[in-house]
């Protein structure tokens, strides 16, 4: 089961499937075609065409010469247009940004469009070289070659403008951005669906469940980033089985091989017992070589992270682009206000805890988006005045108290980064200010809090 979820994450993310899926329609169409104007068609107007009565086969191979010609010649610049967009995309933004070129169905669609339309026509040519039929010409074939050309002329304006609108910054961090907080909201309600710990006492317990028994750890099975545990393969052993198992490990944090992943609270099994629940539930984890975006969020925050830092690079310098990543950064931000802190667990019968999924704290994802820009930024009073004005903004809303303390911490950090910046006086009076503004809100809302809970 989890290699197959990897197999359809691969299929569904790849540059080739959706142009593979056209080329290979086209040519069982194309036959399909061919066949019927041959075998079948002999109505008015689609068979024993001669020169007197309608096209000649002459003009029939000429025409779908031509546009075999002319369709590989736009195929061939239409991926070449392509990877020169993917290579400047990779210079000035990022090589985890060529993902983004790779997926784009839009992209993909225009490719599958004009190798589409050379192979049908080239399969229909050939047929026609291979029918002596007194001058019989496959009509339809032809008519709908003619269509396929028509429509990959506007296709092609309509690829440029598409490539020409992707290589722009701001598209593409609004397309990170989406792509962020798209994340952090599945990350939300798959931790709602998968039930949080009822209460404090709930986790207390199962605290004190994993102290009192034996545990038994599973390590990584190779060296690599950890991918996903098979959840139901998972659940149906451990209810077998009537144990309890922890994810330790981050999923999407590079792990090495042996290193614990799993913890097991068992008790009463002999070593052998042992070594086959190691074995059992060591096959059910998945390890990849590269990070993947769908199990973690980091992968998400370092590309917006990546394209900030790149912008802020002197060779570069371009701080609106950092600002952009800052503003998208900060929606996700948001999004994880929402999550319920605890971690998310998997419920077996009788409604008894079995999986304890591993859970980062917001501070975690707050710390890995803004730390490298406060870094990058430190002589960029507008970058810092934005993650200032951000960080005012989350501690305005945070509800729980611990988030609020994160949000603290890193304007800490802020307000040390901004001491040992080369900075004008009067813009690290600025930047002060929006660090003043930013405790502010966060103490007020404290204060609110406060007020409501004493009410």
């Amino acid at each position: 089961m989890i290699h197959w979820r990897r197999f359809f994450y691969i299929v569904r993310s790849s540059f080739w499937f959706v142009p593979g899926v056209m080329a290979i329609t086209a040519v069982l169409l194309a036959i399909a075609f061919a066949e019927y104007d041959f075998g079948i068609g002999y109505g008015p107007g689609f068979a024993q065409v001669t020169d007197e009565t309608g096209m000649p086969v002459d003009s029939a191979r000429s025409i779908l010469s031509t546009i075999v010609g002319s369709m590989i010649t736009v195929t061939t610049l239409v991926f070449s247009m392509t990877l020169v967009a993917m290579t400047l995309v990779a210079q000035q933004l990022g090589p985890r940004i060529v993902i983004r070129f790779m997926d784009n169905r839009p992209t993909q669609i225009f490719l599958g469009l004009f190798l589409a339309t050379f192979l049908f026509a080239l399969i229909v040519l050939v047929r026609i070289g291979y029918v002596d039929a007194d001058g019989q010409v496959p009509n339809i074939a032809i008519i709908l070659s003619t269509g396929l050309v028509i429509l990959s002329m506007g296709a092609i304006i309509a690829f440029i403008h598409n490539v020409a609108r992707r290589i722009q910054a701001d598209q593409i961090v609004a397309e990170l951005g989406t792509e962020f907080r798209a994340a952090t909201d599945r990350l939300v309600q798959n931790t709602s669906g998968k039930e949080p710990f009822a209460s404090l006492k709930e986790l207390e317990e199962l605290e004190a469940l994993f102290q009192s028994r034996k545990i038994i750890e599973i390590g990584a099975p190779e060296s690599g980033y950890l991918n996903v545990l098979d959840e139901q393969a998972a659940l149906d052993f451990l209810e077998r089985e009537d144990l309890v198992v922890r994810v330790v490990s981050s999923p999407g944090g590079f792990v090495l091989q042996g290193v614990p992943v799993l913890e097991v609270a068992a008790e009463g099994f002999d070593d052998e017992r042992v070594e086959e629940i190691k074995e059992r539930l060591g096959v059910m984890l998945s390890v990849l070589p590269t990070r993947s975006a769908e199990v973690t969020l980091d992968f998400e925050v370092n590309a917006l992270t990546e394209v900030a830092l790149r912008a802020l690079s002197p060779g570069i310098n371009d701080p609106y682009t950092a600002r952009a990543c800052i503003h998208r950064l900060g929606t996700g931000l948001r999004a994880l206000l929402d999550h319920p802190g605890r971690p998310p667990v998997t419920r077996g019968d009788n409604d008894i805890v079995r999986i304890v999924h591993h859970c980062q704290p917001f501070g975690y994802y707050c710390s890995l988006a803004l730390r490298p820009l406060m870094n990058a930024g430190r002589d960029h009073a507008e970058v810092l005045s934005d993650i200032a004005h951000m960080l005012g903004a989350l501690g305005g809303m945070a509800e729980r108290e611990d988030r609020r303390q994160d949000v603290i911490v890193n304007l800490d950090a802020l307000e040390e980064t901004l001491g040992n910046c080369g900075l004008i006086p009067s813009d690290r009076t600025w930047v002060k200010e929006h660090i003043r503004l930013a405790r502010e809100k966060v103490e007020r809302k404290m204060s609110g809090l406060a007020g409501d809970a004493g009410d």
